[in-house]
């Protein structure tokens, strides 16, 4: 009974997966740049096929009852065409796009499910001299439906099989030879849009791998793990702007390892790598999970601390100096024993650019150097701290 049970949730769960949960975000917004390129095509061509339908019905005196309903389909698609000319095509938000999505394609399916019934029910009932004439256009339409949401894998799928076997079942239970052949014709077809839209899954959470890939390799540092200079850099005006809404100001703290040179001399670069790995752990322990911490070259390191104040920045830079001190990076061998840093702090004023903030910074983090180094300084005081549990650089 259990297994009996599991079935239909493993064919559905083969059927329509859910995508990786690291890139479901990605997938939504891909989503939605596919949709949003193909809705005036395709309600264009749906506009042309209802025209064309309702012409060649009036042509065979068909009751009017049987298909003025059918220019609805066109409001509709008049309707569709408008929002997405109405529509920001960017800077959208995610659960803008999500909700965008979704109703896309419930509209999609609901549109195909009533053409559908329509078309069935025209074949069952000969209420046309060409029953079939509705039968194909609506196989064509659903066949170009599925093509454009083709990244709405369970879309595209309900919207083949909706769209196109009711129809042909009939038409191959008719009897007449013209609508079986065509009928089987559009039910091959439906199997071999099935393997495309399988494959363009495939291919779209592939390429959204390897995108997310080189978003890591480009704004991460491979040795430490940390943001690049070119990541803190993007992120550097949301966070300012954040910390100003909130009424609190980000703090930027420019980090040097002291005579970090000599390491590197007297131990080998191997060792200086490991101090650097260390380091940088060594300021991911000590931040908020909202702080951006950053390698900005060689041993220089930035910490851009969001919402913030003067006071929590010093604590911060102090906390930092103690802990980097305390800390050993020996690796068991012995090689290197204690490390020790410099840090300038500075808080950013409103609308300050970035090149401002770190040549504050970078000033202090040379007064703190000029004062003996394993220090703290605050831009605009010149005020620098020495430790008196941290040994002298």
């Amino acid at each position: 009974m259990t297994r009996a049970s599991e079935a239909p949730k493993s064919l559905l769960a083969r059927l329509f997966p859910k995508p990786p949960p690291d890139l479901a975000d990605a997938l939504i917004r891909f989503q939605y740049t596919s949709i949003v390129r193909q809705v005036p095509g395709l309600h264009i061509v749906a506009l042309l096929n209802i025209v064309l339908i309702v012409a060649v019905l009036w042509h065979q005196n068909a009751p009017p009852m049987t298909y003025m309903w059918m220019p609805v389909v066109a409001i509709f698609n008049l309707a569709r065409i408008w929002q997405w000319l109405r529509r920001p095509h960017s800077d959208v938000s995610l659960a803008d796009a999500q909700r965008f999505v979704q109703t896309a394609g419930i509209a999609a399916v609901t549109s195909v499910t009533l053409l559908s019934t329509y078309s069935a029910w025209g074949v069952v009932e000969r209420v046309f001299d060409y029953p079939i004439l509705i039968s194909v256009s609506l196989a064509f339409g659903a066949f170009s439906i599925a093509h454009c949401f083709a990244a709405l894998r369970t879309t595209a799928l309900t919207v083949l099989v909706v769209g196109v076997l009711p129809s042909a079942a009939i038409m191959i239970g008719s009897g007449d030879f013209l609508s079986m052949c065509i009928a089987a014709s559009a039910s091959s077809v439906v199997l071999l849009q099935l393997r495309f839209i399988h494959d363009h899954r495939h291919h779209i959470l592939s390429t959204l791998r390897l995108q997310a890939e080189v978003e890591e390799i480009a704004l991460h540092d491979a040795l430490t793990g940390l943001y690049n200079r070119r990541a803190l850099l993007d992120m550097y005006p949301a966070i300012v702007a954040t910390a100003q809404r909130t009424g609190q100001r980000a703090a930027l703290l420019v980090i040097d390892i002291d005579h970090f040179k000599q390491i590197n001399d007297s131990f080998g670069h191997d060792a200086g790598d490991r101090v650097l790995a260390r380091f940088a752990q060594c300021l991911m322990a000590e931040c908020r999970t909202n702080d951006i911490v950053a390698r900005f070259g060689g041993e220089e390191f930035v910490i851009l601390a969001a919402t913030t104040t003067p006071d929590t920045a010093d604590e911060l830079a102090t906390r930092l100096t103690r802990t980097i001190a305390a800390t050993d990076f020996s690796n068991g061998d012995a090689a290197v024993d204690r490390v020790t840093a410099s840090i300038g702090v500075h808080c950013v004023a409103t609308e300050e650019s970035f090149a401002m903030a770190f040549r504050h910074a970078d000033t202090a983090l040379y007064a703190a150097k000029r004062g003996g180094r394993n220090r703290t300084a605050t831009s605009g005081t010149a005020a620098v701290t020495r430790h008196s549990d941290s040994i002298a650089a």
